[in-house]
This record gives C-alpha cells, structure tokens and sequence, in this order.
C-alpha cells in the first residue's frame, strides 16, 4: 500500500503520461498505481523471462503497453512466458546500445593502459565481460594457445573482475593460465571503469560467450573499428551481424581458424571492420536509440 500511495501521487503531482522501467523486474513496484492513475508504461525485459513472473507480472488487467526487447533472440527464448493478453502491438524489439560518440572520443593519454603492449610485430586480441562460466573465457585462454603454437605473435589480454567475477571462475582461470605455460602472453587486468584504453590497445577482439541478450563488449569493440570474432552467443550474431566473423557457439577448432587468419590477414579485416563500425553507429548509438524512443512515446499518447 505505501508503494501504491507514493507512485500514485508521484504520478499525479507531476502529470505524467507514460512511466518507463528500463527493467521488468521493478514493473509490479508500479503496476497497481499505473493502472489507477490510467497512464501508459512501457517496460524493458532484461535477460530472458522464465519462471511464471511474466505470466503474474503481466497478466490482465496490468498488461504492459509496451515490452521492450534487445533482441529477437532474447524475445524467442522469453516468448512462451508471455501470457496470452500481450498483443504483438505491444511487444517491440527495440535493441540497447550507449553513447558510442562519447565512449569513441575520451582522450586517451600515455599510462592509462599499463598493459599496452602493441609494438613489432604482435598482435594483442583481447577480450571483455563478466567472468562467468558462460562467458567461456576458457575458450580464449585456449585460442591464445593454439595462435601460439601454430607460430603466430599474438598477446592475450581479458578485462573484468571484481563484483561482476565468479571468484571460483577466475581462479580456474588463472590456473588454466599457469599451466599452459601463458603467463607472460596472457594478462587479466580485472574490471575497468573506463573501456577506451582497452579498445585502443587492442588489435582485434574476442567473444567466446554462450549467451548474451545484447552483447554490449562486441558493440563497444565495433564502435573502436576492431575486427571482431565471435561466437554467435544468443545475440551477439546480431549485434554483428555479419556471418564471417560469427562461429556456432562452442565450435572452438572453427574460431581459432577464423581468428587465425584474423591475425594473419589483419589489414584485410580492418577494412570489414570499417562496415561494422558504422552499422552500430547507425543503430545502436544513445542519439539514435533516443529517437527510437521518443517515436515509441508519441505512439502510445
């Protein structure tokens, strides 16, 4: 009742029309006042649904007027949880994204990437996520390791860490490291508040992840113009989308042939990469999803 009081008058005291939860598991904090007041809501799924709580969450007479998805996978693999009163009108793939021209043009000085370790001929590869197992970052340790072996000068860096870690993963890691003997090509530089330095210290970038209902680190590696490699990890491939550089998840002999040749014809990716660029700036900058966004507002008023 207190929340339903607080919302309510919120609502009223500011004349609003539509209330936004950019994630659906807060939506029943304001549902019952929504519906009171008779103003629109539009809600953001985060992950994928499961479990029943959309069917109670959503169900008649606190439906949504619009269900925001990141992509059509995460929208497949949450679809058979929507109850039966949610319209396809009010079901939209909408995509997610940041401010790519802001993240693109930090200044980057001297010191800030200790890790940097471009020159001669190596090449750094590197990788960015939380460290969960169905990150698999197993798989690039390992393809770091095969790149080595077939006589090609490569560095391996992996960012990530702190709260966002498995603290069992990360030691599973580190010893995977240690006993391939990687210690000195492979870095983990744990978390970072501040993604440019790693993008411009890299050559091309890694995404071994099974699943991903956006795959924000493929998108900010793109905006850098990086060739990108990746598993199709749920909607990775469409954050991408381009088949080339997009392997069956788990089909590991297959990423470290594309990722060799990568290496080995970098120049060549780069001018692909050039294409990839400009397909997450056209689609998933904060400029462009705001205008997204204000066409779904004045659709429902």
């Amino acid at each position: 009742m207190t929340n339903f009081i607080f919302w309510f008058r919120l609502i009223k005291k500011h004349k609003i029309d539509i209330l936004h939860m950019n994630e659906h598991d807060y939506y029943p904090m304001v549902k019952h006042a929504a519906k009171a007041a008779g103003v629109k809501v539009v809600v953001g799924v985060r992950f994928v649904l499961n479990g029943g709580y959309a069917k109670w969450a959503f169900k008649t007479p606190y439906t949504p007027d619009k269900l925001l998805f990141t992509s059509h996978d995460q929208l497949e693999r949450s679809r058979a949880e929507l109850p039966a009163n949610v319209e396809s009108h009010a079901v939209d793939v909408f995509g997610n994204g940041r401010d790519l021209d802001e993240l693109t043009s930090s200044l980057f000085h001297e010191g800030q990437a200790t890790w940097k370790c471009k020159g001669g001929s190596t090449v750094v590869i590197g990788t960015a996520s939380s460290l969960r197992p169905r990150k698999r970052i197993e798989d690039f340790i390992l393809l770091i390791k095969e790149i080595l072996d077939s006589g090609h000068n490569v560095h391996g860096i992996i960012a990530g860490g702190g709260k966002y870690a498995d603290p069992e993963y990360v030691v599973m890691l580190e010893k995977l490291i240690l006993e391939n003997g990687l210690s000195s090509k492979i870095e983990m530089i744990g978390n970072l508040d501040e993604m440019a330095p790693f993008y411009r210290s890299i050559d091309l970038f890694v995404s071994t992840s099974e699943l991903e209902t956006f795959g924000m680190s493929v998108c900010e590696a793109m905006a850098f113009g990086l060739p990108v490699a990746a598993y199709e990890g749920g909607s990775v491939q469409e954050v991408l989308s381009d088949d080339k550089y997009i392997v069956p998840n788990l089909e590991f002999r297959r990423l470290v042939d594309l990722v060799s040749d990568m290496v080995e014809n970098l120049e060549n990716h780069r001018n692909y990469a050039i294409r990839h660029k400009s397909r997450v700036f056209e689609n998933f900058n904060a400029p462009t999803l705001a205008c997204r966004l204000n066409d779904t507002y004045k659709e429902l008023l």
